[in-house]
């Protein structure tokens, strides 16, 4: 069996020359030519005779094998790269060109490809591939005008922690290192941040309520009898057949869909337990009908949570907008939602909580200037005029600053009017010495004033426009105010979309990849994020090898090595590099073109 494993091994091995797409196996050492059906013999299993074959008889179709050996050649590193990509993009570990039958489907597709075994992906492929995309990140962030920055700690699951030990000495340290005072970097607070402690703190009056909710979800998730039951009793019910959510402890949003499952499946739910367990604590009426308030109650915070947490739209200016919403909806519901105790302690909390923090949202400079340069709102959105005009005169005051850094004020000649000559004087001289002092001296303040002028001028644009392209559109007209609205609108309101790069990255660092190096990971998760087409957002574990040599360049203060920014949203430069529908399938399309004959396969949706 060995000695015949072995024969077959070796047919395999010389099967995979080109030769055999000229001729088919005709018995023992012989093979069939398909140009002209001659029978030749192949001694020892070698090819030489039918090479020598085609030589002399169809040496077209030679010529034909050797250009397409060529084109081979050439595309292979584009297949290699394409395998990096997928590794990357489908999180995959560099073990997966060892796995049985992802060889076994690369040998069926092109049998002439040769996979790189893991070594080379990891030591040679790999780096190549990431050097080659942090160039091209190099190249747009320098020509970035504006950057925004959010930063978080976060472990893996190899306690491998990207920034330092989470002590207070280590926080601190990197805190003085960034030096964000004294290099006068401005700071906004997470707003979805502030929602989650805001609503945590309303929920205290509901935790025993919590508290049975958790036990029940628990339960069901655990014991498998009462898992089916539930299923079976939804569909008797006519129920959709939903498992029950459990709360992250770090997310209030994750309690209110908790809540929010568990009130839809309130039927199915006390039936179920009422089978299954008889004795587990169960919710009174008046328990169920407080878990309706609660929901209808949480369901616009997680409305604002999920539009401020995007990453694909402008975000900062909107969230004076929408702190003022809440507080106006928690102020109607305050007296029209509930009678129950619980419900009545839980909306003061909310009230008292959010006037504390948000009372002076519209003074938030950075804010209220996001706001004000956001062709939706402008100053409509303002409840406070004092706050509008503030935000304004900052706004001028900076694009004023703009013009005289950038030498582009516009001051016109102011030269006397042309002698008029006898013919002309007793007609215009009249008319000139009324606008002899009426010429216009412009400076950047008056630029600045006249741009501000017009831009309030313009009508507001509908809410679901995407206020970026209205101000590229007349990039031209506003020049200065364009400049301030780069540094302004390219702020995040939040680090969520930034904390997804970890949520990829512990992803990447899974049960089959917790052997990567800190710098593979880094590798891992650009080339992940520049395949998805993300071209605004990187991982901080990157930062310092393509941003930091740019802000060194520029004598820009940059976070110390080690420092974990873990996002950037770089607003008018467009970072996309590969954007791919399906990284598998760029896969097979590459083999497709380096196949020697053609390959008639489709993946299936």
């Amino acid at each position: 069996f060995e000695n015949h494993e072995s024969d077959s091994k070796g047919v395999d091995c010389l099967k995979r020359s080109n030769i055999w797409l000229y001729f088919d196996e005709a018995g023992s050492q012989k093979a069939k030519c398909k140009l002209c059906s001659i029978i030749l013999s192949g001694q020892g299993g070698s090819t030489s005779n039918y090479r020598r074959h085609l030589q002399t008889k169809h040496p077209t179709a030679l010529l034909v094998q050797v250009r397409q050996e060529e084109s081979t050649k050439s595309t292979s590193a584009s297949v290699d790269e394409e395998l990096v990509k997928m590794i990357a993009l489908d999180l995959q570990p560099f073990s997966v060109v060892d796995d049985t039958g992802f060889r076994r489907l690369l040998k069926a597709l092109d049998p002439s490809y040769v996979l790189p075994n893991r070594k080379t992906i990891s030591n040679t492929l790999v780096p190549q591939l990431y050097s080659k995309i942090k160039e091209e990140v190099m190249v747009k962030i320098s020509k970035a005008s504006a950057v925004c920055l959010t930063t978080d700690c976060w472990t893996s699951r190899t306690t491998t922690c990207f920034m330092a030990s989470h002590t207070a000495d280590n926080l601190a340290a990197e805190l003085k290192k960034i030096s964000i005072r004294k290099a006068e970097w401005k700071h906004l607070p997470c707003f979805a941040h502030t929602l989650n402690l805001i609503v945590r703190e309303s929920l205290k009056p509901i935790q025993g309520i919590l508290a049975k909710v958790k036990n029940v979800a628990e339960y069901v998730h655990r014991i498998t009898v009462a898992s089916e039951r539930l299923k079976a009793t939804q569909k008797q019910m006519g129920l959709e057949e939903l498992k029950l959510k459990q709360d992250v402890v770090t997310r209030w949003n994750s309690t209110y869909y908790m809540l929010k499952r568990f009130w839809l499946q309130k039927e199915a739910i006390i039936a179920t337990l009422a089978l299954v367990n008889p004795s587990l604590p169960t919710l009174t009426l008046e328990e169920w009908d407080i878990i309706k308030d609660v929901c209808e109650i949480l369901k616009p915070f997680e409305e604002v949570t999920v539009e401020i947490s995007a990453e694909r739209y402008v975000t900062a200016s909107k969230v004076s907008l929408m702190a003022r919403g809440l507080q106006k909806i928690v102020q109607r519901l305050r007296g029209a939602v509930s009678k129950h105790g619980p419900v009545i302690a839980m909306m003061n909390t909310l009230a008292e909580d959010m006037q504390n923090r948000f009372h002076n949202i519209e003074h938030f400079r950075l804010l209220s200037e996001a706001t004000f340069l956001d062709p939706k709102f402008k100053q409509r959105a303002f409840h406070d005029a004092a706050a509008a005009d503030d935000a304004a005169k900052s706004i001028s005051a900076t694009a004023a600053r703009v013009w005289s850094s950038t030498g582009e004020q516009t001051q016109a000649e102011h030269t006397s009017p042309p002698a008029p000559s006898e013919q002309q004087s007793s007609i215009w001289e009249d008319f000139d010495e009324r606008v002899a002092d009426a010429v216009n001296i412009s400076n950047p303040t008056s630029t600045a004033v006249a741009e501000m002028r017009g831009y309030l001028a313009e009508t507001l644009i509908p809410r679901t426009e995407d206020p970026l392209a209205w101000w590229k559109a007349r990039q031209a007209v506003y020049e200065g105010l364009t400049a301030v609205m780069k540094r302004r609108l390219c702020i995040v309101a939040t680090f969520v979309p930034s904390e997804r790069v970890f949520s990829k990255t512990g992803q990447i660092i899974s049960e089959r990849r917790n052997r990567l190096s800190p710098n593979k990971v880094s590798s891992s998760v650009l080339k992940s994020d520049a395949s998805e087409g993300n071209g605004s957002r990187f991982s901080v574990l990157v930062i310092q090898k393509t941003i930091q040599p740019v802000l060194d360049s520029r004598k820009i203060t940059a976070p110390a090595v080690g420092m974990c920014v873990r996002h950037l949203a770089l607003l008018g430069v467009h970072l996309q590099f590969s954007l791919h529908s399906s990284s598998f399938s760029v896969l097979l399309n590459s083999l497709q073109r380096t196949a020697i004959r053609p390959l008639n396969y489709q993946v299936a949706n």
